[in-house]
């Protein structure tokens, strides 16, 4: 019997690396497109969202610093108005 191989290739160690890392990044990529959230929906927060809106259009002085605990919206509000 006759076997043609047409086609072998070898890799190195560090090409096999890369490759690996193309993969991974390509996955993560991929993953992250199909989680993305394409806009921001902020509930409840309409009064606050309407007094940030006033502060930074304010003539004079558009300084404004969020305070509040962890995980209260307050990046979100930032994103909902921008």
């Amino acid at each position: 019997m006759n076997y043609h191989i047409n086609n072998l290739q070898s890799y190195t160690l560090t090409e096999l690396e890369r490759l690996n890392e193309q993969k991974k990044k390509q996955i993560l990529e991929n993953a992250a497109k199909a989680l993305s959230i394409e806009t921001q929906q902020l509930f409840g927060y309409k009064k606050y969202l309407k007094q940030f809106g006033e502060a930074l259009k304010n003539r004079y002085n558009r300084n404004v610093l969020l305070v509040g605990k962890s995980g209260v919206g307050k990046s979100a509000l930032v994103y909902e108005w921008v």
